[in-house]
């Protein structure tokens, strides 16, 4: 079996760096979104606690 010619290993080099670049920076777009969507839930729980409270008691808090 021969080994790879220097055109060969060149190309093939540069096609598992450019699959690299596109994996990385899709994981980087999806660990965003993760931590996007992380927020918006935890907001939702915070309203939802919020809204439970003055159901029970009528108000927020009581003035100073």
């Amino acid at each position: 079996m021969k080994p790879f010619s220097k055109n060969e290993t060149i190309s093939l080099a540069i096609i598992l760096v450019v699959l690299f670049s596109v994996t990385l920076f899709n994981i980087r777009i999806a660990e965003r979104r993760s931590r996007d969507a992380q927020r918006r839930a935890d907001l939702g729980a915070i309203y939802e606690a919020l809204e439970k409270f003055h159901s029970d008691f009528g108000f927020f808090r009581e003035g100073f």
